[in-house]
């Protein structure tokens, strides 16, 4: 009858052995003592079978492929968790069995004892996985051994598409001053790889990722990247214009704010620090709804102009401050950063004026005057607002100080209507000349007065600014 071998792997025959070799080796001894010449001999060649054989029994035998195993925590790891899906991209899975790799003993165990499934029962043939279809898949071990079944917890593979090289810009239309700039950037599926990325104008690489020109065109770029497993890529081309802007072009800022108003203290700082900046060709107008600190007593300095319902179709009823309209074309409710006055400015700096304007002002005692030609480049039915207002307006401001430098406050208005007296149906050329006066209340400081004007038209939508511009009482400005 044949013996299972692993029999002396048990420990109490360990011991059985220790027992007999020290018993036994000591009758040995006791009569050895009487036999001189081989005593030595003997105790030596005793010894050194029985100490083999103990090690032999004890020792731990490594576990031969296909082999007895035995445990209960069964794990399946991947060596990845994302694959493209293109049938050749792969994934290993290992086989673990309490933290111990299994992964050929359980392969050489055969379909019937030992399986890597996935969630509808479908059987890898071997521990490689590859996708031709983007999703996400499961799949799961099964390992039966002494006849218990312990199964894994699941593993996901995401499948994905191969991704295509995409080269984009935040702006496909920039100007001509050589300070515009488009910057690129360059996406793989969702991975940003702009820093690796090549940019090529033509033949010639970008050094930057941007582009900025004093050449009015159509310009063509694309871009290349080498990836680890899809190798060399190039996307697609994309052109950048670079437009002759209209130097006289400005962009009104009609914001509504208030003294008491918090947040508007933020959208008053990053204002003033774009224009130190942007001044030349911002326009700003602060409407300042409900602040009639006058009547209160305290910096009788502000006060509020009748209130002007604004009450567009566009842009519904404007409830919150702060709320900025730019151009009366678009609105924005909230305060707005210094880089979101900016990139608004960059949107309409663009636009190509319809009018041009000459203006001239002049003051009396008590009062101030202004004339404006308005030149029609583009004939279309035109309108002028024209508003006086105050720098260096001395007033409390919420979250700021008691003693806030407030500039382009908005004193009166020329016209009935935010949207400007009707300049009737122009002809290309013609010129229409308008004259106001404002009288001069007690609380003005004259020398800080100034006339904001803009034209206004409409492109089908409502009316909407065409060009502004601001000039100080007593100087003129503009352009035909």
């Amino acid at each position: 009858m044949a013996v299972d071998a692993g029999i002396f792997f048990h420990p109490v025959v360990c011991n059985l052995i220790f027992f007999l070799y020290f018993y036994v080796g000591n009758l040995f001894r006791n009569q050895l003592n009487k036999l001189n010449i081989m005593k030595n001999v003997l105790k030596f060649f005793l010894s050194a079978v029985l100490l083999a054989g103990v090690f032999t029994a004890c020792e731990t035998t490594p576990e031969e492929p296909g082999g007895p195993v035995d445990g209960t925590l069964l794990e399946l790891r991947a060596d990845k968790t994302e694959v493209y899906a293109d049938g050749k991209d792969q994934v290993t899975f290992s086989v673990f069995l309490d933290d111990k790799d299994i992964t050929e003993t359980f392969l050489a165990a055969g379909k019937a004892n030992a399986r890597i499934s996935d969630a509808v029962g479908n059987n890898l043939d071997n521990n490689v996985f590859t996708a031709t279809n983007p999703k996400t898949y499961t799949y799961k071990a099964t390992y039966i051994i002494n006849e218990k079944t312990l199964t894994s917890e699941e593993v996901s593979i995401k499948a994905i598409a191969i991704p295509k090289l995409v080269l984009s810009s935040n702006k496909r239309e920039i100007s001509d001053n050589g300070t515009d700039a488009a910057t690129f950037k360059v996406m793989l599926g969702s991975k940003n790889v702009t820093e690796d990325a090549k940019i090529f104008f033509g033949n010639e690489e970008l050094t930057a990722k941007s582009f900025s020109n004093t050449t009015a065109g159509n310009y063509s770029f694309n871009a290349t990247y080498t990836d680890d497993y899809l190798g060399e890529l190039t996307s697609e081309s994309i052109i950048v214009s670079v437009v002759a802007r209209d130097p006289n072009k400005n962009v009104l800022f009609f914001q509504l704010t208030g003294t008491w108003c918090s947040p508007c203290s933020q959208q008053k700082t990053a204002m003033k620090n774009v224009l130190n900046d942007l001044g030349e060709h911002i326009v700003q107008i602060q409407y300042q709804v409900e602040d009639d600190i006058s009547e209160k007593g305290e910096h009788a300095s502000i006060y509020y102009m009748p209130n002007y319902i604004i009450n567009d179709g566009r842009f519904g009823r404007l409830q919150y401050i702060p709320t900025t309209l730019i151009d009366f074309k678009e609105y924005y409710e909230g305060a707005l950063t210094e880089e979101g006055i900016r990139s608004l400015y960059e949107d309409y700096i663009m636009d190509i004026p319809k009018t041009g304007m000459m203006i001239s002002s002049s003051s009396s005692v008590g009062k101030v005057s202004v004339t404006v030609d308005v030149n029609a480049r583009v004939a279309g039915e035109y309108s002028l607002g024209v508003m006086l207002v105050e720098d260096h307006v001395i007033a409390a401001q919420s979250g700021l100080s008691r003693e806030y430098d407030h500039t382009n406050v908005a004193r009166q208005l020329a016209t009935e209507g935010l949207f400007g007296e009707s300049l009737g149906t122009m002809t290309a050329g013609q010129v229409v000349n308008k004259q106001y006066t404002f009288d001069v209340e007690s609380i003005y400081n004259a020398s800080n007065l100034a006339f904001v004007v803009y034209t206004v038209f409409d492109e089908g939508k409502g009316p909407v600014v065409d060009n502004s511009i601001k000039v100080l009482v007593n100087q003129s400005g503009g352009y035909n």
